[in-house]
């Protein structure tokens, strides 16, 4: 039985909501360059070019940042994230960064941290500070190996396609997350030297 094309398209319409708010993508997403000099709870803010990271030390109450999307690499901006500390969703997506950033470890609210498209190795073990993170985007990275502390954390969705792990290395990732959705590629027949 076929379902009729106007209930097709509603259930559609509140799948996409739910995949959008499940995501944090429904939130309002503002540009800092173009945001006031405070921030307003339930907004992502973006960093996307150089004006919007010089009005990221403008704004005075950094401590109520939520949401936060690092498009553009400044040093100054990633070593003023440990004054976000009520920040819950952090976004550092192709910023050629090669390690992560130790402000990270003093985010105890973090509940999603996304490190995709970046050439990092290794995941420390002061990850292992985040302490509320539920959600973990390695999505294109070079990482296989995880600290086992890593299990102590309350994840529930780590998002590792386009990494390269060997069978070995899943599996031993699936005993260390036992309750974590774990979104993998194949298996590839390779090695890696730590």
């Amino acid at each position: 039985m076929a379902i009729p094309k106007h209930k097709y398209n509603a259930l559609l319409l509140l799948a996409v909501g739910v995949f959008m708010s499940f995501h944090g993508l429904s939130q309002k997403t503002v540009r800092l360059s173009k945001a006031k000099n405070t921030v307003v709870k339930d907004q992502v803010y973006v960093i996307k070019n150089k004006k919007d990271a010089a009005n990221f030390s403008r704004i005075y109450n950094l401590s109520e940042l939520e949401s936060l999307d690092i498009r553009y690499y400044d040093e100054d901006v990633i070593a003023s994230l440990n004054q976000c500390s009520s920040l819950k969703n952090l976004w550092l997506k192709k910023l050629g960064l090669e390690y992560v950033p130790d402000a990270i470890y003093e985010l105890k609210n973090l509940k999603l941290l996304s490190l995709q498209q970046n050439p990092i190795k290794v995941l420390p073990k002061g990850i292992c500070a985040c302490t509320e993170l539920t959600e973990l985007i390695l999505w294109d990275t070079e990482i296989h190996r995880f600290p086992a502390c890593i299990e102590e954390l309350p994840l529930r969705r780590v998002d590792l396609y386009g990494v390269q792990m060997n069978y070995y290395d899943q599996i031993a990732l699936g005993e260390l997350l036992p309750k974590a959705k774990l979104e993998l590629e194949a298996p590839c027949d390779c090695e890696f030297d730590d």
